[in-house]
């Protein structure tokens, strides 16, 4: 599928210069194109995840669910995007819990923050450690 403008700049030529030139072979191309793209979103149709309909008979259950993850959120953030890939559910859903999903994101700010500062100890730790190895190797040169 190559538009009628590339087609032409590979040529040297211009898109009009082909299209009064070349009228029936330019319409082929361009109908051709239409059909190419008719298809391909047909594809991407077909591809689109498929989500689950909310039944309020799952509500306490996805609720109990819910709270078990904000719960376990303690050193590693556990993302929203990821807990609605796993429950089956669109970005939309957020909207029957607001108050969890708000509390999600707090705890996953903190359990980053928590994950940044034990990053950061380490690093200086490691630091500590080559800057200790380096004057002992002075001393033991000098």
């Amino acid at each position: 599928m190559t538009p009628i403008n590339i087609i032409a700049s590979s040529l040297g030529v211009s898109s009009q210069f082909l299209t009064k030139r070349f009228k029936n072979l330019t319409d082929e191309i361009i109908e051709k194109n239409k059909y190419l793209m008719k298809q391909r979103t047909k594809k991407a149709k077909q591809s689109l995840p498929q989500y689950k309909k909310f039944e309020t008979d799952d509500y306490k259950e996805i609720e109990e669910k819910l709270l078990a993850i904000l719960h376990s959120i303690s050193d590693e953030p556990i993302y929203i995007k990821d807990i609605l890939k796993e429950l089956g559910k669109s970005q939309h859903f957020t909207k029957f819990f607001p108050e969890i999903f708000n509390s999600i994101k707090e705890a996953n700010v903190v359990a980053s923050r928590r994950k940044s500062e034990r990053t950061y100890r380490e690093r200086c730790k490691v630091l500590k450690e080559v800057i200790t190895s380096l004057l002992g190797m002075i001393f033991i040169l000098g």
